[in-house]
This record gives structure tokens, C-alpha cells and sequence, in this order.
């Protein structure tokens, strides 16, 4: 062999290596590309309650996720309400909530509330919302909001 052949099956050796880590280099784009697709294609509602005018109480439902949420019903122990698709849009923009009319109460009370959400993908979210009353005032607490778990 030549010292020209020697250079040439080099060359292929190195090339083959090349071609095969870019490949390797790829996948693994495509993997992170999956995953930051993922979390920025989530749906995350956040639950407080403020109180407004004539001491009305109101659950606020901010949606703190990266997609827009529209209400399509609710229900507070166990008494459903529709909403004509009411836009939740996502947090980044103002007015990121909607409002439900708590009802009123001057004793400790447990409120167990279901909001059920649709988002731009025509998927079905339900998160669970639990609120105590005591001590005059309310708290708050949000469970995780599971997807496709109620009926279109």
C-alpha cells in the first residue's frame, strides 16, 4: 500500500467517525427539542381567592401555563355550572384569570371545586381545587391538573 492509499483509508476512517457522532449530536437535539417542546406546550392553573366588593368572595383561577385554557364548566361540591368557553389566556398576558362567585359563608366550611378546561388543541384538562373556611378569611389549595380525564 502507498502512502496515498494509507491517507485516503484514513481519511474514510475519520470521515465514517464524523458522520457518525453528527448523527449521534442530532439525536440527541432532537430529544431536548421533545422535551422543551413539552414543557412549553403545558397546561398549569393556579387557584386563590380575593375578595371584592360587598365582602364577595371569588376564586380566582389564573393560568400559569404556557398554553391559552378556556373554561367550559365547573362545579362546586358537587353542583355544576357550564361556561360558554370562557379564555383563561396564558400568564404572560394581563387579565390571565377568570373569577367564580364563591358562595357566602360565615362559617368553617370545606368548598371542593372542579374546573374543567379545553386548551387550542381541543385537549381536556380538570383541576381540583380545594377551599377551607376559617378564621374569616380562605385558603387555597391546587392539585395537579390532570389531561383527557373528562368527557368532550
Amino acid at each position: 500500500m502507498k502512502i496515498g492509499d494509507w491517507i485516503l483509508l484514513i481519511q474514510t476512517i475519520v470521515l465514517g467517525f464524523t458522520a457518525y457522532f453528527a448523527w449521534m449530536i442530532g439525536e440527541k437535539q432532537v430529544e431536548i427539542n421533545k422535551q422543551i417542546q413539552k414543557m412549553e406546550d403545558s397546561a398549569e392553573l393556579f387557584g386563590y381567592v380575593v375578595k371584592g366588593n360587598n365582602e364577595t368572595w371569588f376564586l380566582r383561577l389564573t393560568n400559569v401555563g404556557k398554553v391559552q385554557l378556556y373554561l367550559i364548566g365547573y362545579s362546586i361540591n358537587g353542583v355544576s355550572k357550564k361556561v360558554d368557553f370562557a379564555l383563561i389566556p396564558s400568564g404572560q398576558q394581563q387579565n390571565a384569570w377568570y373569577d367564580i362567585k364563591l358562595p357566602p359563608t360565615e362559617i368553617s366550611v370545606e368548598l371542593h371545586i372542579f374546573a374543567d378546561l379545553e386548551d387550542h388543541l381541543s385537549r381536556h384538562w380538570r383541576s381540583e381545587i380545594e377551599l377551607i373556611f376559617k378564621g374569616g378569611g380562605w385558603e387555597a389549595v391546587t392539585h395537579k391538573m390532570k389531561i383527557n380525564n373528562i368527557e368532550p
